[in-house]
């Protein structure tokens, strides 16, 4: 996941733990304006200070334990008349393992991981997460073996040499589902996915064009380093002149450098995304050392399925 992500997930786990303790702190705070409440809770300390002495001297200290029954309950009364608890003096942390700190002996909380889960799929474009692996009712075996690819990829993404899948295969086939699919096991690994049309993208760089400068490099740098980008339908997308294809180029290039994955789908063959893009693009996404190209069969789906 990217470090904004993950600082993003603590500072709101950090808010739950602050949350918490402010209000424990506002209800004693409420309390010190109780002379009951002030006169009783001295009574309470002062008796456990005695209680401490007699062990310490080796006295009895029954009575001053029985004297503390009667002062818990006096001061267990005046918690109850404002509608408190003695818990309600204790900051109440909404995750018990890690007490809103996020961390267990070093480790993410669980708390924490769910937190990031939830901020990856807020951030995850048109995202679809009903698209999974295991909802899949793929039956055609050849595709299965491109699922299967790709499961593999997913387990493997951080360690794998691979940088670029790309989906080919005719409308309908399933491509798009596959790559929400890849999408969605890696924000269930705790990567962060971003999922985008062509034609959004097309239209984002050119926004980003005529944008300034530091919106433009806000821009390209979301793009650029999260962990998994997926670019749906690449070839129906509008191509501005300067634009596009600079931009598409600056894109996947650089998150090859930085190891970042990318999922393709495209509709178009190995010719037509050579012929449609320039050298320098179609030598990152065909490039045999960097890129999976994997091709999905069938008749279309949207129409044979019933």
């Amino acid at each position: 996941m990217s470090r904004n992500t993950l600082a993003k997930a603590i500072s709101v786990i950090e808010s739950r733990k602050r949350n918490a303790e402010f209000k424990a702190y506002r209800n004693i705070e409420t309390l010190q304006q109780d002379p009951e409440w002030v006169a009783v809770d001295k009574q309470v300390r002062m008796c456990n200070i005695n209680i401490a002495k007699d062990k310490l001297q080796g006295n009895d200290p029954t009575e001053n334990k029985r004297q503390l029954a009667r002062l818990l309950l006096k001061r267990n009364a005046v918690l109850k008349s404002h509608g408190m608890s003695q818990k309600d003096l204790l900051p109440q942390y909404s995750c018990q393992k890690c007490n809103d700190t996020g961390f267990v002996n070093g480790e993410k909380c669980s708390c924490l991981r769910r937190e990031v889960t939830h901020l990856l799929l807020n951030d995850c474009g048109y995202f679809d997460r009903n698209c999974t692996f295991e909802n899949s009712t793929e039956t055609n075996a050849d595709n299965k073996k491109v699922y299967n690819a790709c499961l593999t990829f997913c387990q493997k993404m951080q360690e794998t040499r691979l940088r670029i899948i790309l989906l080919m295969g005719k409308t309908g086939t399933g491509k798009t589902y596959l790559a929400n699919a890849i999408a969605n096991k890696a924000i269930e690994n705790q990567q962060s996915a971003f999922v985008i049309t062509a034609y959004s993208l097309s239209e984002l760089f050119l926004k980003g064009h005529l944008s300034g400068q530091e919106d433009k490099l806000a821009m390209l740098e979301d793009l650029m380093d999260v962990d998994l980008l997926v670019i749906d339908d690449l070839g129906v997308e509008n191509t501005f002149t300067n634009v596009t294809n600079e931009y598409l180029f600056a894109l996947i290039n650089e998150r090859i450098q930085r190891g970042n994955k990318t999922v393709i789908s495209t509709n178009l063959t190995i010719a037509q995304i050579q012929q449609r893009y320039d050298d320098r693009i179609f030598s990152r996404i065909a490039d045999q050392k960097l890129s999976m190209v994997l091709h999905l069969d069938g008749e279309d789906k949207r129409l044979t399925t019933k």
